[in-house]
């Protein structure tokens, strides 16, 4: 087996474990397939960091070290399987700039701040989902200014409730907003109790509630560039993640985030083809 191969193999595995809705996207709009896999495994590589179950100390040590081998150094240089894969062929470049926003979220994220209401929440998300949506922009050679804030909000949120759901771990909602913790009565450790269900479901639906900003399942895609595709289709994935949670108990919030069912590959898979439809 080539060392090619296993970082292959290697990018694939991050990308599905940090993104459940990545197996299908990366499907249905494949600009620089390789590439874009091995993107998104830097995601996970990155943002996992984040997680709770990490030790701040060791936590900030390694981002010290994507810091150096990404920034410091030239990534394109890298033994690293995820950079290796990036760079193959010379037919793309880590965005160093939006790499360096991306490690200084994932380090504000070890903070935890507290979250004092949904406005708050969002402002927190779409500082943690732009950088993601501006390596994306990059990888595919376009202008990242089209994206609005109400996308880069659910790209970040989206990146917090997989944490949350499909980590392995008990959940732990530490973003969850005061103000509808307040209102319903709850502590946060509360959030996912036993006969705490319809407070929990009440607060969920609330956080994932429609925002302004643009809809994939009705944008004009006349103005979409082919090489952000990924960014759009991936979008009403979210959206409709968003959607099957509202409807859903509490215990079901794993399964949803986990899975992708038939209808919304179906709707993915129309908008992939409006998009990439010979203009």
């Amino acid at each position: 087996m080539t060392a090619e191969t296993n970082d292959t193999r290697f990018c694939r595995e991050h990308a599905f474990a940090g993104n459940p809705l990545f197996r299908v996207s990366g499907i249905l709009a494949p600009q620089r397939p390789r590439q874009l896999t091995a993107l998104y495994a830097l995601f996970d590589l990155v943002q996992r960091i984040g997680r709770r179950s990490q030790e701040e100390g060791a936590a900030r040590t390694q981002l010290a070290w994507w810091r150096q081998e990404c920034l410091a150094d030239d990534p394109a240089q890298s033994r690293h399987p995820a950079l290796c894969e990036l760079h193959h062929g010379g037919q793309a470049r880590l965005d160093r700039t939006a790499f360096a926003r991306l490690v200084d979220q994932v380090e504000h994220r070890l903070e935890r701040p507290a979250m004092t209401d949904v406005a708050a929440l969002r402002r927190f998300c779409a500082a943690q989902g732009r950088p993601l949506l501006e390596l994306e922009a990059a990888l595919g050679q376009a202008d990242p200014d089209g994206i609005d804030e109400g996308l880069a909000a659910r790209r970040g949120l989206w990146s917090l409730l997989t944490d949350c759901f499909v980590s392995g771990e008990s959940p732990d909602p530490w973003w969850a907003p005061l103000s509808l913790l307040a209102r319903e009565g709850l502590q946060r450790s509360e959030l996912f109790a036993s006969g705490r269900e319809a407070q929990t479901a009440r607060i969920i639906a609330e956080i994932l509630a429609p925002e302004p900003g643009s809809s994939a399942e009705s944008i004009d895609i006349s103005n979409i560039n082919q090489s952000l595709a990924h960014i759009y289709v991936m979008d009403l994935l979210v959206r409709r993640k968003h959607r099957s949670m509202r409807g859903s108990a509490p215990e079901g919030y794993p399964a949803v985030v986990a899975r992708v069912r038939v209808r919304e590959f179906l709707a993915a898979w129309s908008l992939a083809r409006r998009i990439n439809r010979q203009k």
